[in-house]
């Protein structure tokens, strides 16, 4: 997902984990849609990767 101001969030299943990737510091957690998505793998620990 990415907005026109240029933040990015992406999420991918890496072996047992859930990476999720951000520039945004607008979020304490997962955005909403991709916590959706997560929900189908309740048993993978989310990483998360941030990036200025």
């Amino acid at each position: 997902m990415h907005t026109p101001e240029g933040e990015m969030w992406a999420a991918l299943v890496v072996l047992d984990n859930v990476c999720h990737y951000t520039n945004s510091a607008r979020f304490a957690g997962l955005p909403q849609t991709i916590e959706h998505w997560r929900s189908r793998f309740p048993n993978k620990e989310v990483i998360t990767v941030t990036r200025p």
